[in-house]
């Protein structure tokens, strides 16, 4: 091994750990050690003590742990422009601090951040906080670009702006190395029109490690699921921005068979849970048509539960970006009820992997569900594209990428 290379250190900040912020964290870590890296991770002290950061201290408990914040306050979330602006800034500031804190024999010699999207027009405005340190990161969220690329999706009067902060820090920032996006249209969309800072774009397929499939008649025996029904599955952070009441609107129209159930896997919000009280929903429940399994799951639950269900529900609303589970969908070869709007309906349309609805027309939805639930052959084949699309976004697949783009393999 280069004994230069060895010594190298890479700093990541990650403020948060819930949802697919510790996820990415996770196999960064390990591919970053994988490949001979000195490892220190900076955060919030609030994340210290979530269950899912507590977790990767255990798993790797030899990387340098260090705090981002030195005061009390946290953001508040709100949703006007001059709120999103003063998120940005103030995550901003909090880096520049920290990292003008650090000691010089302290400092990384890159900084990675797996989620710059809480700061990343004001690296644009600003510069980086972390002066002429490399740096990189992952963009995951910007959607400016949607209809320059056909991406269905509300007009916002802010999209030229963004475009305009986008661009400049690809064009100006000298120490940036490589910015990464999980967004396919967002690549091609900077390969397209600005073809020359597309060098420091790069495309990184939104990384899932699925577990082994199963035979789908054990894997409904071993969760105890009625046999000769359709199962379609709604999963990860069950709230009711995921559809759920449209879902089972349509389940409880004539026009939608019996033998068609839901399948609730993952923790449920007090709203969700709220609404399942209602008469409608205890209906559904006491006929037996909707098995809950109120938890977060384990990777080999998981497995089980995608090895069993027909369907992936992705009627979601308001969701712009990039899915996991659309991910997960594929790469067990399941089709897919979506959004007609945002990453997830272009997605499907574009590589027919399921059909995209209207969630609000409730015919639609019954259409769709009826169409998915009725036609095993044309299931297969959304499958089959799904699976293609998919197969290949593995977190090796994806650190390759990063540890190939910035330079910094064993042998670099």
């Amino acid at each position: 091994m280069n004994q230069n290379h060895s010594k190298k250190k890479i700093l990541i900040i990650e403020p948060l750990a819930g949802g697919h912020h510790s996820v990415y964290l996770d196999w960064i870590i390990k591919g970053f050690i994988d490949n001979g890296l000195t490892v220190q991770v900076a955060c919030l002290k609030n994340t210290l003590t979530h269950s899912s950061f507590k977790k990767l201290q255990t798993k790797y408990p030899f990387i340098t742990i260090s705090l981002l914040d030195r005061e009390k306050d946290t953001w508040k979330a709100s949703t006007s422009i001059f709120s999103l602006f003063f998120r940005e800034y103030y995550y901003y500031k909090l880096y520049y601090n920290y990292y003008s804190n650090l000691s010089k024999i302290k400092r990384p010699d890159m900084i990675f951040m797996p989620y710059i999207d809480l700061c990343l027009y004001t690296f644009s405005l600003f510069g980086s906080p972390f002066g002429r340190t490399p740096w990189s990161a992952i963009a995951m969220r910007p959607y400016f670009h949607y209809p320059a690329m056909n991406v269905k999706a509300p007009k916002s009067y802010f999209n030229f702006i963004k475009k305009i902060l986008f661009i400049k820090l690809l064009k100006t920032d000298q120490a940036l190395s490589c910015l990464f996006t999980i967004d396919e249209s967002l690549y091609e969309y900077v390969k397209k029109y600005y073809s020359p800072v597309s060098k420091k774009i790069a495309y990184l397929p939104d990384p899932s490690e699925p577990a082994a499939k199963i035979e789908k008649f054990k894997a409904i025996k071993h969760l105890g699921l009625p046999e000769n029904v359709k199962l379609i599955l709604v999963y990860g952070a069950i709230t009711i921005r995921k559809g759920i009441v449209e879902l089972f609107d349509a389940l409880q129209r004539n026009l939608v068979d019996d033998n068609v159930h839901v399948v609730l896997a993952g923790q449920q919000d007090k709203d969700v849970q709220s609404f399942l009280t209602k008469p409608a929903c205890q209906s559904l429940i006491k006929k037996g048509r909707v098995h809950q399994f109120n938890y977060f799951l384990t990777d080999e639950e998981e497995a089980i539960i995608f090895s069993a269900v027909d369907i992936v529900w992705l009627g979601y609303h308001e969701h712009l970006t990039m899915s996991g589970v659309l991910v997960k969908a594929g790469q067990y070869r399941l089709p897919i009820v979506s959004c007609n709007y945002g990453l997830i309906g272009w997605y499907t349309d574009k590589y027919k992997i399921g059909l995209s609805i209207n969630i609000n027309a409730p015919d639609k939805v019954v259409t769709a569900i009826q169409s998915l639930t009725q036609h095993t052959t044309k299931n297969k084949a959304y499958g089959k594209n799904s699976y293609a699309l998919f197969k290949n976004n593995l977190p090796i697949k994806s650190i390759n990428i990063i540890i190939a783009r910035l330079n910094l393999s064993k042998s670099a």
